[in-house]
């Protein structure tokens, strides 16, 4: 099957049930190689040796349990004999007689979410992260979630409006009263602030400003889809503050609050034939067409 029809595939197979959808509330499934499930290792071995010496699998669901339906397969593979240090997770779905690698994060574990009600595909839980299928891809959230922000305070206002006065002076009859909310985080002494801004004139339907606060000065500011922001795996740039993520059109960018540069690019993942070599894009695709000559 051609890799463009696979995530098609996967969609067509789905066979939604209302009166199965996952509650909130219901802990998440760990998966675990423990007791590798011997066909399934089997199956997988077939497909990633010898690429990996080390092959272990496990029989899953990412969807809801459906009549003559071939449940899908969790694997650990690495390298040596036991994986010590270098193993990666992946998830494999078969669809039309082929198995598609849906999925694959570093470690050792992952954990199941709840079923999806409108894709009918559980979320993936990994490394404090999770990732929800899209439609075609399974698509990576902020580290960590979201968090609840709360309505900007007085001074905060006055950070935002300052900021929109000076971005848009010869627009502000066109701009309502926006939405100001704030996130407390803790990027170096605990009291630094994410303010964001939403607005119809000034984000649209497109992305909306999130403004990066220290001690009541602007570090930085970032546009953001949601606008959704939050503090990354704590990691510090040049200057000590702690990494935070923002959520795009295109993937969660990892960026510094103090200088504005982008340390990490944390995409999609392509649907690829399982046992193929999958490749980690460092950057999203590019979108300037090209120049005619």
């Amino acid at each position: 099957m051609k890799v463009w029809g696979i995530a098609g595939a996967i969609v067509a197979s789905l066979t939604l049930s209302s009166a199965a959808w996952a509650q909130a509330g219901v802990p998440l499934e760990k998966v675990t190689f423990d007791k590798e499930n011997q066909e399934a290792t089997n199956i997988a071995r077939k497909m990633y040796q010898p690429e990996f010496g080390y092959v272990s699998a496990q029989r899953i669901w990412l969807r809801d349990p459906a009549p003559n339906a071939i449940d899908q397969i969790a694997v650990k593979i690495g390298q040596g004999v036991s994986c010590k240090e270098d193993c990666h997770v992946a998830v494999l779905y078969h669809t039309n007689g082929e198995w598609a690698e849906v999925w694959r994060g570093e470690g050792k574990t992952f954990e199941l979410g709840q079923v999806d009600e409108i894709t009918g595909l559980k979320s993936i839980f990994s490394g404090n992260r999770e990732w929800n299928w899209g439609g075609a891809k399974y698509e990576p959230s902020l580290y960590g979630g979201y968090p609840p922000e709360r309505p900007a305070n007085e001074a905060e206002m006055r950070i935002a409006t300052d900021w929109i006065k000076a971005t848009y002076p010869n627009d502000m009859h066109n701009i309502d009263a926006p939405k100001i909310t704030t996130l407390d985080v803790n990027l170096m002494n605990g009291d630094e602030k994410l303010i964001s801004i939403s607005d119809l004139f000034i984000c649209g339907n497109d992305a909306c400003p999130i403004l990066v606060v220290d001690d009541n000065k602007l570090l930085q500011q970032f546009w953001a889809i949601g606008p959704e922001a939050g503090v990354a795996d704590g990691r510090t740039d040049q200057n000590g503050y702690r990494l935070i993520e923002i959520q795009t059109a295109q993937d969660v960018s990892v960026v510094s609050p103090s200088t504005g540069e982008v340390v990490e690019h944390i995409l999609a993942q392509d649907v690829i034939p399982a046992g193929s070599k999958r490749v980690i894009a460092k950057e999203p695709p590019a979108t300037k067409l090209p120049e005619l000559e």
